[in-house]
């Protein structure tokens, strides 16, 4: 298993209000059913998702429950969002929107302090050893978000 180690900022993981990622996990074979660990606080209930065009799901941003995203800014893909497409919401990541192109996740399970990823689905986008990775959670209700800056490291 890989571990994603934050870049730190003032002394912690950025936490802007609401979310807070205090720990991620990649294990190895991201590329195919890798599971990721997601942890913290604020995250809330399950979210709402739409079907990714390429396998898995998209969570719903801007509604009432929470959302997530993850980012390579090298490659400059991002996965398990849906969202207006070019939407920049920092570090380099800008959001892509739901269609031909995107990128699903498979949720396996999401409480208020760990989400649980059994993969994504990739298609022609790659993660490679060294990536600059963001991992994004958008809190309930708008209650903020957390950015989680790493670099993957299989």
């Amino acid at each position: 298993m890989a571990v994603l180690l934050p870049t730190l900022f003032s002394g912690g993981v950025l936490a802007v209000s609401g979310p807070r990622i205090t720990f991620a996990v990649i294990g190895s074979g991201l590329n195919s059913f890798g599971l990721i660990y997601i942890y913290g606080s604020g995250f809330g209930t399950a979210p709402s998702t739409v079907s990714a065009t390429n396998g898995g799901v998209d969570t719903v941003f801007g509604g009432t429950t929470p959302s997530l995203a993850i980012c390579d800014v090298t490659q400059g893909w991002n996965a398990g969002g849906s969202y207006a497409g070019g939407t920049t919401l920092g570090h380099g990541c800008i959001f892509q929107p739901a269609g031909p192109n995107a990128i699903g996740v498979f949720i396996y399970s999401w409480s208020n302090d760990r989400i649980v990823l059994t993969g994504l689905v990739l298609g022609g986008y790659h993660l490679n050893s060294g990536d600059s990775m963001v991992i994004i959670v958008f809190g309930p209700n708008h209650s903020g978000s957390a950015f989680y800056l790493t670099t993957y490291t299989p």
